[in-house]
């Protein structure tokens, strides 16, 4: 997907994660805050990340056929442009990793309570701490793609604005 509308597709498919991925992040962060907030939000936030995740892959699938657009036609791509392309890969792999984290933050939240409390202090001895431990896990992943997708999205704009 190259245009939308006739105009490039990635300037505008970059929204997606520049607003959802920080959204969710404050979500991961309300959530681990208090388990009744859990309760509350993590279909929600997981709808958010989801969107995101796709967001980010379509983000940086249409910056790469931008870029061969670009180089196709016989201009030359900017090394603050090339920087900036090899920084979406990483934002792919940083919003990923957030979005396994709270999959699997969620997904024990919800097997613990489909088990009941009894059988899960079973199997995982301390299910409490396994919530704590996969909450920090989330909030940090959480926090680094935000922090990720923020930069990519700063040289983009530098690149463009800049270059």
């Amino acid at each position: 997907m190259d245009t939308l509308g006739g105009l490039p597709a990635h300037p505008l498919m970059v929204h997606i994660p520049v607003a959802l991925v920080p959204l969710a992040m404050l979500g991961v962060v309300v959530m681990a805050l208090r388990r009744s907030w859990f309760d509350r939000l993590w279909v929600a936030v997981t709808v958010v990340v989801g969107i995101a995740v796709a967001g980010t892959f379509l983000a940086a699938g249409s910056g790469e056929e931008l870029e061969e657009g670009i180089r196709s036609s016989g201009r030359a791509i900017s090394a603050a442009l090339h920087d900036h392309a090899e920084m979406g890969e990483g934002a792919e792999a940083a919003v990923a990793v957030f979005a396994v984290l709270l999959a699997l933050w969620v997904g024990q939240a919800w097997w613990a309570r489909r088990v009941g409390a009894e059988r899960a202090s079973r199997v995982l001895q301390r299910p409490g701490l396994v919530h704590t431990v996969m909450a920090v896990a989330t909030v940090v992943a959480a926090i680094v793609a935000t922090v990720v997708v923020y930069r990519v999205g700063h040289s983009g704009a530098t690149s463009v604005w800049k270059g």
